[in-house]
């Protein structure tokens, strides 16, 4: 396959991502806020389980900046 041919491909298979993006973002949208929200705060506890940012210090309260 030559590198032209290669181009080709990804361009193709980025075009076809973003469709889908595109149709998994307007269902999304008519799913309303509730389902979104909790899709998010699902994936948000993923996250700070995967990374253990639980055992990360609290971040400073408003108003008051780190020296």
């Amino acid at each position: 396959m030559s590198n032209l041919q290669m181009i080709e491909a990804l361009c193709t298979l980025c075009e076809e991502q973003s469709r889908i993006i595109r149709a998994m973002a307007l269902r999304l949208g008519e799913l309303g806020d509730a389902a979104l929200k909790d899709e998010i705060a699902r994936a948000d506890a993923r996250y700070r389980q995967i990374i253990g940012s639980e055992e990360w210090p609290d971040p400073c309260p408003e108003g008051r900046e780190e020296a």
